[in-house]
């Protein structure tokens, strides 16, 4: 940030000072930025006015740490061993753009009539992780902490916001407590909420999953009834910002450069959905959407076969690196005209298609379409799914089974986040791809 501009240039002083008569009146608010790095010399000089044309702000990072009650267990005074929230929290301060973005970290909560502490350096929180501890505070409910990050995040779009948290959606108290399923019973309205407070605001988010944290205290069961543990428990990291911010951190974070920000798993939702190309046709080609053909090709030489390929890296910006792919060839769904036409086994008219696997890049969708005599819609459609670890990590039921890997209602708080960033009316569609099949 340039603190001050001395302008050398005589002209340049009295077109300011004839810019400033003619403007009487007009009065200049400063924006609020998150403070750079200081350097020796902040005076700046410039000999014309070329050089004080703005340029695009930098990136920065601001923290949200959850340090509601049930993370009592990660925020133990004195224990280093936190590793991976104060791996992380290095990683993003002194790693993530060689440490000269901008840094700032918020604390979510506060005991009952105090202030959460806010704006917080990088060197102070690395010292209260690492040494001092983080004071517990009251509940905390990721409905609206995850709305007021969001709408911070949309207000300043070269902001990188990142969010700690256990990932376990609730209630509140209140309701807990005269009703011990409250939770369980709403939890579609809950996550609904959820996906409101993302909703229509511009951004792209990642949730990363970090498989063990040290916990040591109580542990909160969706019914509010502590118990004691002593162990380690997941923690996630959600990243919110303008699809550009949460594209470069995902490339940061694929890096060699994120050697301590290492998470177990990771969802991206940077891309709006459905996808809607990829599909590579070797025979014919694809054109502006058009696959031409001739009949004479379709009823003899390819026996009504159309042959498309469809490569992995078309969803990269959403699966991370190691997803099982090979799964969604499973899930594929090919219709003609509107009308959806059966796997392997052909319809009445002849029309069946077949995806099989091509090597480590993507599968094959054999198409055929035996009865096609005019121009046709072809669309391939494949619905979304989570990745297997979400699934794999959530449960209805924490009270009686303390496991040191399992999150309590896990889909449902990603499932709310990819919902409403990518519009629930097109969050169950991952790719749906119409070619119209022209007749020559």
């Amino acid at each position: 940030m340039k603190k001050s501009i001395i302008i050398k240039s005589l002209t340049a002083i009295l077109l300011i000072g004839g810019l400033i008569l003619g403007f009487d009146g007009c009065k200049k608010t400063k924006s609020h930025t998150a403070q750079e790095p200081k350097t020796e010399d902040s005076t700046q000089v410039v000999d014309s006015l070329e050089a004080t044309t703005p340029t695009e702000a930098p990136t920065s990072i601001r923290v949200f740490f959850d340090n509601s009650a049930s993370m009592a267990g990660y925020l133990v005074k004195g224990k280093r061993d936190y590793n991976t929230l104060y791996n992380a929290i290095v990683a993003l301060g002194r790693n993530y753009g060689n440490g000269v973005y901008a840094f700032t970290a918020d604390l979510c909560c506060a005991p009952k009539g105090k202030t959460p502490q806010k704006g917080i350096s990088y060197e102070q929180f690395k010292e209260m992780i690492d040494n001092a501890g983080i004071a517990a505070g009251s509940e905390s409910l990721l409905n609206k902490i995850i709305g007021d990050i969001a709408e911070e995040t949309k207000a300043h779009p070269n902001q990188l916001s990142i969010f700690f948290t256990d990932g376990i959606i609730s209630g509140p108290a209140e309701k807990i407590t005269a009703d011990r399923e409250y939770t369980t019973n709403h939890i579609e309205d809950l996550s609904g909420e959820l996906s409101n407070a993302v909703r229509n605001k511009g951004l792209a988010a990642s949730v990363y999953r970090f498989d063990k944290a040290d916990f040591n205290g109580a542990y909160y069961s969706y019914d509010n009834k502590p118990k004691n543990m002593k162990g380690s428990r997941p923690i996630y990291v959600v990243a919110l910002g303008s699809p550009k911010e949460i594209a470069k951190f995902k490339e940061w974070t694929e890096s060699s450069e994120a050697t301590n920000f290492q998470p177990s798993q990771v969802v991206h939702i940077g891309t709006k959905l459905p996808i809607s190309s990829g599909l590579i046709n070797p025979d014919q080609g694809i054109k502006n959407g058009v696959v031409e053909y001739k009949p004479s090709d379709i009823n003899s030489k390819f026996d009504g076969l159309f042959t498309f390929k469809l490569p992995y890296s078309v969803f990269s910006d959403i699966y991370e690196k190691n997803y099982n792919f090979a799964a969604l060839k499973d899930k594929v769904k090919v219709s003609i005209d509107g009308i959806e036409i059966p796997a392997v086994e052909n319809d009445k008219n002849g029309n069946s298609f077949e995806t099989v696997e091509a090597g480590q890049d993507g599968f094959i969708i054999k198409v055929r379409a035996r009865a096609l005599k005019n121009n046709a819609k072809m669309n391939v459609m494949i619905p979304y799914s989570q990745p297997e670890w979400i699934a794999l990590y959530s449960t209805r039921d924490d009270r009686t089974s303390l496991s040191s890997d399992n999150t309590y209602m896990l889909d449902k708080f990603v499932g709310a986040i990819v919902n409403g960033i990518s519009g629930d009316s097109k969050a169950e569609t991952l790719f749906s791809q119409t070619v119209d099949l022209k007749k020559k």
